[in-house]
């Protein structure tokens, strides 16, 4: 699901630019109207839950026209009990403004690196996979030059799971161990983290 979820991230990246970047319009409204630019930018900001923790991230794509973004990111969040290491699709829409203006931002991806600093010690503890992960922010973007700044807030989703193992520990008048030791007992934790998050976002173009 992984790779083939990040395959298709970068089939509709080089699908939209051979879409828009590669036409020729026929007047120089329709070149304002299809022009395609780079764009890259970094976030970093909170998340609330029962703790405040920490998340960033940065994003590089393609502008397609005056309103679309599309792109892919890697970030960096930290929750009470995970880190995790996500990529993800991003994609953004200008809802109105001309030279400063109001925007959604939706990303969606999946967590291949995973560990927990909290649980590494703790009894039983194993190891931490990450799943999904999805954001839909609302920001407000500031255009100086090049430069673009803006401060954005709205809904976080990550999943997680944690696994531990417990050896099953049991009396026996016999000193006889079975090869592999003792049996362990396994157990799985799916958690569904959701949270409120703000950011602060700084970029080019």
């Amino acid at each position: 699901m992984r790779k083939n979820y990040l395959v298709l991230v970068v089939f509709f990246i080089v699908f939209c630019y051979k879409s828009f970047g590669q036409s020729v319009p026929a007047s120089k409204d329709s070149l304002q109207t299809k022009k395609v630019g780079y764009f890259f930018s970094v976030q970093t900001g909170a998340m609330f839950g029962d703790q405040v923790t920490f998340s960033s991230s940065t994003i590089h794509g393609l502008r397609l026209g005056k309103k679309l973004r599309v792109g892919a990111g890697v970030g960096f969040d930290s929750f009470e009990d995970a880190q995790t290491l996500p990529l993800f699709g991003s994609t953004s829409w200008d809802l109105f403004g001309k030279k400063n203006v109001v925007f959604v931002q939706v990303n969606y991806g999946w967590v291949p690196w995973a560990w927990s600093l909290a649980l590494k010690d703790v009894y039983g503890f194993k190891k931490i996979d990450g799943g999904e992960t999805f954001s839909a922010m609302i920001g407000y973007r500031i255009v100086y030059g090049d430069i673009r700044l803006a401060v954005l807030a709205g809904y976080r989703h990550q999943d997680i799971t944690v696994y531990n193992e417990y050896p099953i520990n049991y009396y026996s008048f016999s000193s006889y161990i079975a090869p592999g030791g003792y049996p362990y007992n396994s157990q799985r934790i799916d958690e569904r983290i959701n949270r409120f998050a703000v950011s602060l976002s700084m970029g080019w173009r």
